[in-house]
């Protein structure tokens, strides 16, 4: 008789990775694609004014289909009700859930506040991307603090706390959690407690080329903006504080 464990060691295998912005969940749902030949549907309910009907049909592949990995952030949650929700998502059909999350949510907030800062001045590629960051946090108060950003990225982080990992305690048994901070360290110092974390067997071989690392430091704009205070503020004032503590085993500690 199958069991989710067979299927996740074996040939077939669903598995959902459920995260907040900048968490490097892309890596994990492309590394476990990679390594278990599953199709990778990254942000699957990630679309504009796509259609009701249309967000349907991909819930109902997510259901009709095996073999795949999928991404679904807090924020699709948020703006697709009418199509999904934490408590009604068919989580009972996957054989692993990886959340992915960060301990520092100041520095997450930073991180995803100056990606928008950049982008909205012209710089998508990856490298100049980067260049440019660089040489903005070196004059930090040119940088402005966009209050409507802030919101966004802490009601998402909110969301996911309170209401995505509340939803996932009766899937316990099916949910690892995997820090952002872990993977900030080079791949042969991190790799024997991911593989812990996730039960399986990565080899340095299956995740070579892939650069998890942040290149920037974000403590500048942190420190200018008083970010954490800020941040904590937020929390304080969310009806359901945020919290990273958790009843999912296997999550590692950093």
């Amino acid at each position: 008789m199958e069991t989710a464990k067979s299927r996740v060691t074996g040939e077939s295998m669903r598995v959902a990775i459920v995260s907040t912005p900048r968490t490097c969940s892309s890596f994990l749902g492309s590394m476990m694609a990679k390594k278990y030949k599953l199709e990778e549907y990254s942000e699957i309910f990630s679309y504009g004014n796509a259609s009701v009907e249309r967000g349907m049909e991909k819930l109902q592949k997510l259901k009709d289909t095996d073999n795949y990995s999928v991404k679904i952030t807090s924020t699709s949650f948020r703006l697709h009700t009418e199509i999904i929700s934490p408590e009604t998502f068919p989580w009972e059909i996957f054989d692993k859930i990886i959340l992915a999350e960060r301990e520092d949510l100041s520095q997450q907030v930073a991180s995803w506040m100056l990606l928008n800062h950049a982008q909205l001045n012209g710089h998508f590629d990856h490298n100049n991307l980067v260049k440019y960051l660089t040489i903005e946090l070196k004059n930090v108060q040119n940088i402005p603090f966009l209050d409507h950003d802030f919101e966004n990225v802490m009601t998402d982080i909110n969301y996911f706390y309170n209401e995505i990992k509340n939803s996932l305690i009766k899937f316990a048994d099916k949910v690892n959690v995997v820090k952002y901070e872990l993977l900030q360290k080079q791949p042969e110092d991190y790799l024997t407690e991911l593989n812990n974390i996730l039960e399986t067997d990565f080899s340095i071989q299956d995740i070579s080329g892939v650069a998890t690392k942040t290149e920037l430091d974000y403590t500048p704009f942190i420190d200018y903006y008083n970010l954490r205070e800020k941040v904590y503020a937020t929390k304080e004032e969310n009806n359901e504080s945020v919290t990273t503590e958790h009843p999912f085993e296997n999550e590692g500690t950093v």
